[in-house]
């Protein structure tokens, strides 16, 4: 995971060209897989682009949590684990994929240096 490292990562970083051009090219992309193939709401795709790993811990507490104080007698769980499954939890993880794999290349495009530079320690025996 040292490589693909979010767009937010290169926007923290001083790297804002590679931050708006990954996070571009993945709201592009998401947009255009998750509209045509899937048919997701605009909101989705927004979760999955901007709020990855979010949408994903949102899911998890959903599942783990909240899933729980919803009444199946009523009817009402299977459609809230629909919603979470189609609107949440797919979208959040074809964007965690999408955009770190195009924060990736546009850093690698750019020649961002991914391994850090090794310090030379001094011998010990040599002083």
């Amino acid at each position: 995971m040292k490589r693909f490292k979010s767009h937010w990562f290169y926007w923290h970083t001083g790297q804002t060209q590679i931050a708006l051009i990954s996070l571009a090219a993945s709201g592009l992309l998401s947009g255009l897989m998750l509209t045509l193939a899937a048919g997701w709401s605009p909101w989705s795709i927004l979760l999955a682009v901007f709020f990855d790993v979010a949408g994903l811990c949102v899911a998890l507490a959903y599942l783990l949590v909240l899933r729980w104080s919803v009444p199946e007698i009523l009817g009402l769980q299977a459609p809230a684990d629909a919603f979470v499954l189609e609107f949440l939890i797919l979208p959040a993880s074809v964007g965690f994929v999408l955009n770190r794999g195009c924060a990736y290349l546009v850093a690698k495009a750019f020649g961002y240096p991914f391994e850090a530079p090794i310090k030379h320690r001094p011998d010990p025996e040599s002083g």
